[in-house]
């Protein structure tokens, strides 16, 4: 599901691959990947509070997994 939201953000359809991205989180939560990608989708859709805390969210999740 990551693979289809990065090809859907390459073809500029970033709304399509927000959902994606979170969709894909109900699935898999602690994904950072996901959540850094949502972050990144949600962005450049001007949604900038919702991408600090995908943001926050990865970077906690970064944090206990080197722990």
């Amino acid at each position: 599901m990551n693979n289809l939201g990065v090809l859907l953000r390459y073809r500029h359809k970033d709304a399509e691959a927000a959902d994606v991205f979170a969709g894909s989180l109900a699935v898999e939560p602690n994904n950072i990947v996901l959540r850094l990608n949502l972050g990144n989708t949600l962005k450049s859709l001007g949604k900038t509070g919702e991408a600090r805390s995908e943001f926050e969210r990865a970077g906690e999740l970064a944090r206990k997994t080197l722990l």
